[in-house]
């Protein structure tokens, strides 16, 4: 995908996980199960290394993805999950 599908996809999620409040101060939870949040909080973060221009995987789906379980303290059968 793109660099703004991503991107785009990107803050979807980021409302999905951190829906505001009524009052405009913080989040109201999600209402999701564990392992859906720490699902979505990974693709999270491996779209915005997928995104992000200060990343050095900048649009390399498969590095950032790599990267991603990295992070995530996974190895690679989670980058190919994301």
């Amino acid at each position: 995908p793109s660099i703004l599908q991503a991107a785009e996809v990107h803050q979807k999620i980021k409302k999905i996980l951190f829906p505001s409040c009524e009052t405009r101060y913080g989040y109201k939870d999600p209402g999701l199960n564990k392992v859906l949040l720490k699902q979505l909080h990974a693709m999270q973060l491996f779209l915005w290394l997928y995104i992000d221009e200060k990343s050095p995987h900048h649009g390399a789906w498969t590095a950032t993805s790599e990267a991603a379980a990295f992070c995530q303290e996974h190895g690679v059968w989670f980058a190919h999950w994301l």
